[in-house]
């Protein structure tokens, strides 16, 4: 256990408490420090219309411990990281995703967060978590603030100290779990960190989730899907990531249509139903239809027999019969092919 910056519980909630205050309260959120929830959790809870609402931020050992007990570098570490990876959720929910017109990269996110707030298995299924961009946002945002933090707040200690504490996070993370970011080696500086987050980001718009079918599923995405089987090969047939979520959304908009006007930004999208899904699956069909006729009709043509041969036109003779008469066989085989052995004499001359 580390101890560099010299914590005790009270002063370590004591501090705690002001950062949430100033994160959370002064924004209009509420937030709930849970020693009951290990310090390595947290968790924005959202309204009904996907805006946050509360954070709950799990103390751990440090809200468990008594008055003069001392607090390990890491542990305080880890609940500052936590607090201002759930502040970008929170500006995620209640700011980025409210524009009407964001820019490109946020278009992307927004649609990442209905796919997600309608589909719990779409968020954090079989690995999606981890390839989830507004996740990589936050906890990038949560390192680098969190590193911050600590040198605003404790500025009598070496930078490399509240650098390495901070590491010792992010690396046990990547080391002992599944994390946003993979290395075989443990990180040696934040730059690092940060340039493998920028990856990361980058690759989780193009990296498609897995979401498997199952034969009863609950899921409501995945109910839908079975009940509509445009839904469902649409999905399964979209060659990237970005048609995949738009298939996501396009039915979260079907289940819910109030979404449009709680986010801006979707009425300037083309994603409604009939175009991302039902239109497209017709013309698939119609194309895999006229394809099966025009194979069809060929076949019955061969099995007819009504192909006609191809017909190879007749070259007509540089010589009379006349002309054979009363020459000899060498002089007659001269008269009717002497005349292609002159043209590939005269193409095998050498050029001039």
């Amino acid at each position: 256990m580390c101890d560099v910056l010299k914590l005790k519980q009270h002063k370590a909630v004591r501090k705690i408490k002001s950062l949430c205050s100033e994160l959370f309260t002064e924004s209009g959120l509420s937030y709930n420090l849970d020693s009951n929830i290990s310090s390595f959790s947290a968790a924005t809870e959202r309204s009904d219309g996907g805006y946050a609402r509360r954070v709950i931020i799990g103390t751990g050992n440090i809200g468990n411990t008594g008055y003069f007990s001392p607090v390990s570098d890491e542990e305080f570490a880890r609940v500052v990281l936590n607090a201002y990876h759930e502040k970008m959720h929170c500006v995620q929910k209640n700011v980025l995703f409210r524009q009407e017109y964001p820019d490109s990269d946020t278009a992307r996110q927004l649609l990442q967060e209905i796919a997600c707030n309608t589909s719990g298995d779409y968020y954090d299924g079989c690995g999606n978590y981890q390839i989830n961009v507004n996740e990589i946002q936050a906890e990038q945002y949560g390192i680098m603030s969190a590193y911050n933090y600590l040198r605003d707040e404790f500025p009598n200690i070496d930078a490399k100290e509240h650098e390495r504490i901070i590491l010792d996070i992010v690396n046990y993370k990547m080391m002992k779990s599944s994390y946003f970011v993979k290395q075989s080696e443990p990180f040696k500086s934040l730059q690092e960190v940060e340039a493998a987050f920028d990856d990361a980001y980058d690759e989780s718009l193009t990296e498609k989730r897995t979401f498997l079918m199952e034969r009863e599923p609950k899921d409501p995405v995945k109910v839908f899907m079975k009940d509509h089987e445009d839904a469902m090969e649409m999905y399964y047939k979209a060659p990237t990531a970005r048609e995949r979520d738009r298939c996501i959304v396009a039915i979260a908009l079907e289940l819910h249509p109030e979404w449009l006007e709680q986010y801006p930004a979707l009425q300037h999208m083309d994603l409604s139903y009939e175009n991302v899904i039902a239109k497209p699956y017709r013309e698939m069909k119609e194309r895999e239809e006229r394809a099966l006729h025009a194979d069809e009709e060929r076949i019955n043509k061969v099995v007819k027999g009504e192909d006609e041969p191809v017909k190879v036109p007749e070259k007509k003779k540089h010589y009379a019969e006349k002309d054979l008469k009363g020459l000899s066989r060498a002089e007659q085989l001269d008269m009717m092919f002497g005349h292609l052995m002159q043209n590939e004499n005269r193409e095998d001359e050498p050029e001039k």
